[in-house]
């Protein structure tokens, strides 16, 4: 029983998907669009938002659907467990990580070209506003 509580623990603390409020920018440098005017600079923030909702969405799905399996699995114990999504690690998760990066350089290439976008929201604050 003792083994089952600390396998049980374990896939607590890995197993679930990554919630999308959790995952962390990748670095990517506003000099990869130094060639941006501010038109273009807007454009991609748009494109970026919405990609990047669409993906939230799918991650906050899938991390639901990992905590029904974990429920069930601290109800049914181990087989259960093995189903969840890669360990929290996913082509999706990867993503929203470099949309996340490329979204905040963008907005400091804006600032640095003293572009006037429309609203200075992070990615998290665009998300949030538009759950």
């Amino acid at each position: 029983m003792k083994k089952r509580v600390i396998l049980l623990i374990g896939f607590l603390v890995v197993g679930c998907a990554s919630n999308p409020n959790r995952i962390d920018a990748k670095q990517v440098p506003a000099s990869k669009y130094r060639e941006f005017s501010c038109t273009d600079i807007g454009m991609e923030i748009t494109y970026i938002r919405e990609n990047s909702l669409a993906l939230s969405e799918s991650l906050q799905k899938t991390q639901s659907n990992d905590t029904l399996q974990m429920a069930a699995g601290a109800l049914l114990l181990s087989p259960v467990l093995f189903g969840l999504s890669d360990y929290g690690d996913t082509p999706e998760t990867a993503e929203f990580s470099r949309l996340k990066g490329e979204h905040q350089a963008l907005q400091m290439r804006a600032k640095e070209i003293n572009c006037q976008l429309s609203d200075n929201l992070t990615i998290d604050q665009y998300l949030e506003k538009n759950k």
